[in-house]
């Protein structure tokens, strides 16, 4: 609680200076997402509250006056760590939410499988470097729920819906392959 006090006083010096920096408000941005990443776990209510208050203040009111000073890179640096924010924020919610309609999230995931192949290789360049800072908390998000759907059995039903997946595209391709093969076959005679 004692940094999240000595971090507000300064989002407050900051916004009640006349000028300040893209630079400095970058600074500030990364300070409340390094607090936050780093003492989430043993934050309370008000604390909570708190930092919401000052993320709301950076996103809402102070972002539109830097955006367009800002690289490509910094914006995606910071829409990586804003939804990193949200997800420590969140997690358990998210975590009782996919608990409680797991199969239509387990429909979402094999539904939506094939846009992992349409990402492109610009949006990798730019998101892998901020998603490389971010992966330890992430990954540790990631056993935890990995965890979590083990205890429940919930993983062993996505490991079964992700291989009929991939068994139907599999006889998809082999058909439209055949498909392919016939209609070559039919134009040469």
């Amino acid at each position: 609680m004692r940094y999240l006090a000595i971090f507000s006083l300064t989002i407050v010096v900051f916004l009640t200076s006349c000028s300040t920096s893209k630079r400095q408000y970058l600074n500030n941005y990364e300070e409340l997402m390094d607090e936050v990443a780093q003492n989430h776990q043993s934050f309370d209510h008000d604390e909570w509250n708190n930092a919401n208050e000052e993320f709301k203040i950076l996103v809402e009111e102070y972002y539109p006056e830097y955006e367009e000073e800002m690289t490509d890179e910094e914006k995606v640096r910071f829409w990586t760590q804003a939804f990193t924010f949200q997800v420590l924020q969140h997690k358990e919610r998210v975590f009782e939410e996919f608990e409680e309609n797991e199969e239509v999230y387990v429909q979402l995931m094999e539904e939506n499988a094939r846009f992992i192949d349409e990402i492109s290789d610009q949006v990798i360049e730019d998101v892998l470097p901020e998603l490389e800072r971010v992966l330890p908390e992430l990954n540790e998000i990631g056993k935890e729920f990995v965890q979590r759907l083990e205890e429940k059995g919930t993983l062993d039903k996505m490991k079964r819906s992700l291989e009929d997946f991939g068994e139907r595209m599999e006889e998809i391709s082999k058909q439209l392959e055949e498909d392919s093969s016939e209609k070559r076959t039919s134009r040469e005679y």
